[in-house]
């Protein structure tokens, strides 16, 4: 499996994240595209709920690191899938 691939998966783990990509509002995802991703959100016609936003920036920490990733404060967001998937990663974790 290509990195691009084991980002599109870990992405996608996150139902918020799913949730956008549903409704066609987020794009990069799944093909991965950084550069789509990051444009998407740059552009985004409103703002995210706290959940999401937490979810992003996780997959986003994984990709490249550096952005302001707080796992205190994701968590204290995020329900118990979104929990569960990052439970999931952190069992083998892997970085891009």
């Amino acid at each position: 499996m290509s990195i691009e691939q084991k980002m599109a998966e870990l992405a996608l783990s996150f139902p918020s994240i799913r949730g956008l990509i549903e409704q066609e509002v987020l794009q990069g995802i799944d093909p991965w595209s950084i550069t789509v991703l990051r444009r998407n959100l740059e552009e985004m016609p409103f703002e995210l709920g706290r959940g999401v936003t937490q979810a992003i920036k996780f997959v986003l920490w994984v990709w490249h690191g550096g952005n302001d990733f707080n796992l205190y404060v994701a968590w204290s967001y995020w329900d118990e899938e979104h929990r569960a998937a990052w439970l999931d990663w952190a069992k083998e974790p892997w970085w891009a």
